[in-house]
This record gives structure tokens, sequence and C-alpha cells, in this order.
């Protein structure tokens, strides 16, 4: 920005492996902030922080639990040590005195997100305003000039929650030593991932040990086709049935179209699959029992929504790739 950091919070660390404090929303997302100044110098209009709901969602990464990692409820919200906290968030309970710590040392989240909870507050784009009790797709805070969110940090453990909220004046820079922010990027021009064959692979739901997708892309037909499964770290006995939902449930596939980044593809579950069963059994005479939306955020990564009525299960969950052997494949495609 050509300016030195401001002093008024005390020169407490200052790195390029350190996030940036001393920082409140005008000088970050106001006119002629670090975010107008970073699209400039790149020449696009991408960059930008995130909302509220948004910055929670990456910080949830699919889960519902008081944090990423768990509950954690056999802890103290406070300041006391804790070995569940420790691999992944800076607190009062590991860093003493509390300030700024190098970012990326902590465990990342299931969507592979660092520092989500705990070292800094992060500054997001909303105002500051009561949630609705109304369902709401993709909402931002109210208008005006009010006080602004502050999400993720804090010194005790309570405050580092996905759920904990704080507000403050979008030009206050009292005791901004603990308030820092994260950069959200649109989609420029509409432009998104684009399905290919090389998304052809293993996949599994990095939020829990037993969960796995086969991808199959029929790009001929702009089809694709997804059988999930699930399993066990130990190898069960044979006469066991896996569970998917609910016992007898081992199998479960989807089939449908697929355009730019997503595929809309219909449920059929398979009933009474073992663990040793070299294919499932037949479907319940073709009927669909559900939908399944996936939408790859790269070559990567993605997220699975889906609704299967009849077993009264519907969610939305995060996948990853197991392997890494065809996303060159998929990004050379991809960018064809």
């Amino acid at each position: 920005m050509g300016t030195p950091m401001p002093m008024s919070c005390g020169n407490i660390a200052v790195g390029d492996e350190l996030p940036v404090y001393c920082v409140n929303w005008n000088t970050i997302a106001g006119p002629g902030g670090f975010m107008e100044k970073l699209n400039e110098h790149l020449g696009t209009a991408v960059f930008r922080l995130p909302t509220e709901t948004e910055w929670e969602r990456a910080a949830r990464a699919g889960t519902s639990t008081r944090y990423s990692h768990g509950d954690v409820l056999e802890c103290s919200d406070e300041c006391e040590p804790c070995a569940a906290h420790d691999d992944y968030m800076w607190w009062c309970g590991n860093v003493s005195p509390f300030g700024p710590k190098p970012v990326g040392r902590k465990l990342p989240n299931p969507f592979g997100l660092h520092d989500m909870h705990g070292n800094l507050w992060e500054i997001v784009n909303d105002r500051y305003g009561e949630f609705t009790s109304q369902p709401a797709t993709d909402p931002t805070g109210p208008g005006g000039a009010g006080d602004v969110v502050f999400r993720g940090g804090g010194r005790e453990a309570y405050f580092n929650r996905s759920a904990s909220r704080l507000s403050g004046a979008p030009d206050a820079r009292a005791q901004n030593n603990e308030i820092g922010f994260r950069v959200a990027a649109s989609n420029l021009d509409g432009l998104t991932f684009q399905i290919t064959n090389g998304i052809n692979d293993a996949w599994y739901n990095p939020a829990t040990n037993g969960q796995g997708f086969l991808m199959t892309v029929f790009p001929d037909i702009q089809s694709m086709f997804v059988a999930w499964l699930t399993y066990d770290v130990e190898r069960p006995p044979e006469d066991v049935t896996a569970i998917l939902g609910e016992p007898g449930h081992r199998w479960l596939t989807a089939q449908g179209p697929y355009a730019g980044d997503k595929a809309t593809l219909t449920i059929t579950v398979t009933e009474g699959g073992v663990f040793d069963a070299a294919e499932p059994p037949a479907s319940n005479d073709g009927v669909a029992d559900g939908t399944m939306v996936i939408e790859f955020a790269d070559c990567s990564a993605g997220m699975v929504t889906y609704e299967i009525p009849s077993l009264g299960l519907s969610g939305e969950i995060p996948i990853q790739r197991i392997v890494e052997d065809n996303v060159l494949l998929c990004e050379a495609l991809a960018n064809d």
C-alpha cells in the first residue's frame, strides 16, 4: 500500500508468514482500500472480503459441530490447555501473551483452510445484524453504515467457534492487534470450472473416514455416473452389512447430465450389499430414490448436496480426490 504499518496497536508481529493486523473495514474494503488497490494492481475485479455467510460455510467445512474439528465439550471454553484444540488453532490456551501467530502452522479444516478458528478475528464484508429465523440462500447482512462483523478469532476458546460473532465500528483500530482479514475471490465474468473426464477417479469425504465416491464422466453424451459407498478403515467380518444412513445400505449409485462445473444426478439406492460383494445387488426396480448435485471447485475438490426422501437423508458434504494422478489431465482438459 506504500505506507508503513501503524504502530498504534503495538509492534507485536510483522513478517511474511504473519497475518496483517491493526487494520479496519474501511482500510480493507472501503474506497481506496486494500481490495480496491489489489484489483487495480492485477487488472481485475475478483478480490473482496467474504460475506459472513461465506465465511461460516468455509469455517464449518461441511460440519455442524461447534468447531470443524468437533464439539470439544471435554475442554474448557476459556484459556485452559486442550489437546483437542492444539492441533487446529491458536488461542489463549497455547499462546501467551496472546497475539498474531504465523499462518498455516495448524492443521487445516476439511476444506483445506487453515486458521479459520483462532489466531486473529477476521473482518467480513457484512454489517452487523440479527439473523432471521427464515431459510435463506447466500444471505448478506443489512445495508447502511453500522457496525461490521468479525469472525473466528478471540482469546478464549468460546470465541473461536464456527458460530461466534463480534462487531465493531468500520473505522476503529482500537485493540486491533487481534483483528485481521481473509481475501475472497468472486468468479470473474461468470466463468466456472469445467467438468471433464479428468474428473474420473476415486474421491472421498474428508469429514469422515467412511465414505467414498467413484466418478465416471462420459463426455460424448455429457453424462456422469457416480457410485457412493461406505467402508470401514478396518475390515469387518464378511457377513456384516455395511451402512449408508441405515442398516442394509452399502451402495448408492447416481447418474445424470452435467454442464460447466455442476452435475445433476438421479439417485438409485441398492440394498443388502455386504463387504465381500463384488457388485451391488439390483436396485428397486429402477425407481429413483432421490437426487444428488455435485459442484466442483476445481480438479481436486467439490461439494455434494443430496436428498434421499426414502431414507429420510439429506445434506451437504465436501469431497476431495484421493490421489493426484489425474489432476494434470483434468486441468489440461478444463483449460482447453
